[in-house]
């Protein structure tokens, strides 16, 4: 399953490769249709999977941090 375009995945691949402490506006929202989890993603690392953005699993507890691509297909 494809969750991210060739076009969003440059975008998130430049956010993470510049070397400033930007706090950079999200490229991607994915959800979960079927809970209430919900990711709001700014940054892909050069290794193709590793995302950074803010991840919310729908406990209340919405935090910062990295989430893998393959894990979330």
């Amino acid at each position: 399953m494809i969750l991210i375009t060739d076009d969003l995945c440059a975008r998130l691949l430049a956010n993470g490769a510049s070397d400033t402490e930007t706090d950079h506006v999200p490229v991607v929202k994915l959800f979960d249709p079927t809970g209430a989890a919900t990711w709001l993603l700014s940054e892909l690392d050069a290794d193709g999977d590793t995302l950074f953005g803010l991840c919310d699993l729908g406990f209340g507890f919405p935090e910062l941090g990295s989430v893998s691509l393959a894990e979330l297909q």
